[in-house]
């Protein structure tokens, strides 16, 4: 079910769906999710998973551009006419790839919650993440999911570092909005947040 636009006029920030944006805002979410495409330290700060993509024993790329298989469900915070921030939502029973002992059937998972480079440190991914809490907190009953990527064993050193120190970040960050770690798994810490 596809949210209507919504507007949190305190920042002027406008949330669509990346199914209703123009090719050019497209284009600047796909870059902010892989960067330049490779998987050098200044390209893993900039690109929110430039480092994920390169977490293996030969990383050669970040990959193929792939935000436009989830465009309905990937939520676009814009003021004017900058990407500010973007998070994609699904159903935390289609989420087997955490590989968590006994996936949950019901609550939402939020994935590639991202902030433009540029953006960061402004409260703007917290809030674009409690209007997704808001929006989809009580559809499944259980509250909303996330999960923070660890680093593979093989990753070149320089991807393992800074994965780590992104993890321990994150998991701070999420822990500060109320969630708590529910399980680690070989890849990921998954938090969980309850309904309010």
């Amino acid at each position: 079910m596809r949210d209507q636009e919504v507007t949190h006029s305190a920042n002027d920030v406008r949330i669509v769906t990346l199914d209703t944006l123009s090719q050019r805002h497209v284009d600047i979410v796909e870059d902010m999710f892989h960067g330049d495409g490779t998987c050098t330290l200044a390209n893993m700060e900039v690109a929110c998973f430039a480092s994920e993509r390169c977490n293996c024993a030969s990383p050669k790329g970040t990959g193929a551009r792939t935000m436009a298989l989830a465009a309905h469900n990937t939520h676009v915070a814009m003021r004017g006419d900058d990407v500010i921030a973007f998070a994609t939502v699904m159903p935390m029973a289609r989420c087997d790839f955490l590989q968590m002992a006994t996936l949950p059937q019901n609550g939402t998972f939020v994935s590639n919650l991202c902030v433009h480079t540029t953006r960061r440190s402004n409260g703007f991914g917290g809030m674009l993440l409690r209007h997704l809490m808001q929006t989809y907190a009580t559809r499944g009953g259980e509250g909303v999911y996330v999960s923070i990527r660890t680093p593979d064993t093989t990753a070149p050193p320089q991807v393992a570092t800074h994965m780590r120190k992104r993890s321990q970040e994150l998991v701070a960050l999420y822990q500060h909005m109320s969630f708590r770690v529910v399980e680690t798994t070989p890849r990921f810490h998954v938090m969980h947040c309850r309904p309010p």
